[in-house]
């Protein structure tokens, strides 16, 4: 990542989080994306609750846990990774104390994923990607 790429991003960053502390929950939407509901039940509504527990997913650009909650409450082994740190502080939060799920959180970058290759059985992004560059994305 170049000098300007790595600026954008910290700029990107210090937004959300500047968004988040400012607004908290509301700085974004409070349900789960209709689309993302729509892949997963194509996919994998159909499992019994059993199965479901086996199945990794992982949200990029997780933000506050909107999408994360509903993953987490149909049964699935649930992840998250956002560059920041301030959404996934609300995430936890919101995440426990509204909805009495959790979610594996991590701080990273799309760009360089935390995680080992093939660590998951679905990865999704709903309006994340846009946030990066044109070459990274």
């Amino acid at each position: 990542m170049n000098s300007s790429q790595a600026d954008f991003v910290a700029l990107s960053v210090d937004c959300f989080d500047t968004q988040y502390k400012e607004r908290g929950m509301r700085s974004q939407r409070s349900y789960p994306n209709e689309s993302l509901i729509q892949f997963l039940a194509s996919r994998y509504f159909q499992l019994p609750m059993e199965l479901r527990r086996q199945v990794r997913l992982l949200e990029v650009g997780s933000g506050s846990g909107a999408n994360l909650w509903m993953m987490a409450k149909e049964g699935f082994e649930v992840h998250g990774v956002d560059s920041s740190a301030t959404g996934l502080e609300l995430a936890r939060k919101h995440l426990a104390d509204k909805w009495n799920v959790s979610a594996e959180l991590r701080q990273g970058s799309f760009t360089a994923l935390p995680y080992e290759p093939h660590s998951f059985d679905a990865v999704v992004d709903v309006v994340s990607l846009q946030h990066l560059s044109l070459e990274d994305a």
